[in-house]
C-alpha cells in the first residue's frame, strides 16, 4: 500500500505539478550562468510553459 501511495505522490508532484519542468529550466539557467536564487526569477514560476515557449519563439524571430 505504501508503494501505491508513493507512486501517486510522484505523479502528483512531478507530472501534474510539473516539478520536472521547473527542475529542467533551473538546471538550464544555471548552466548559462543565471542566478536562479534571485527574487526576480521567482516570479517566473507564475508563467505557464506555453507563455515561456511563446516568449522564446518571439525572441528568436526578432
Amino acid at each position: 500500500m505504501n508503494g501505491v501511495i508513493a507512486v501517486w505522490e510522484f505523479i502528483q508532484d512531478q507530472i501534474l505539478g510539473m516539478q520536472w519542468l521547473n527542475s529542467v529550466i533551473g538546471w538550464m539557467l544555471s548552466i548559462v550562468g543565471v542566478d536562479i536564487t534571485s527574487k526576480a526569477l521567482s516570479y517566473g514560476k507564475l508563467l505557464t510553459p506555453d507563455q515561456i515557449i511563446n516568449y522564446i519563439e518571439r525572441c528568436s524571430n526578432a
